[in-house]
């Protein structure tokens, strides 16, 4: 999972991983690899809740062991969050 954000956008960042990854869509199909917007998957709103970052965290994991893999990948880059959310973002 990639929680994508400025300076990237969603489709350069889909583009790049075209280019780099063999069979790019089947493993994206096949929900092992997913792009989405790194404020949506932070933020509700304005808001920053912890526990419902964590707890989509969880659920990212446990639907790839049910799957029968060992965990999961992500990456995100927070420089977006800036100081207003850093200290809850640091609590992750």
């Amino acid at each position: 999972m990639w929680a994508v954000s400025d300076p990237i956008s969603l489709a350069q960042a889909e583009q790049a991983l075209r280019r780099a990854i063999p069979d790019f869509e089947r493993y994206q199909q096949a929900g092992q690899i997913e792009l989405l917007p790194g404020s949506e998957w932070y933020l509700n709103g304005d808001d920053f809740d912890l526990q419902r970052i964590t707890g989509g965290w969880n659920e990212k994991r446990r639907a790839a062991e049910a799957k029968g893999y060992d965990g999961v990948r992500a990456s995100g880059n927070a420089f977006w969050i800036g100081t207003k959310y850093w200290k809850e973002f640091c609590e992750i």
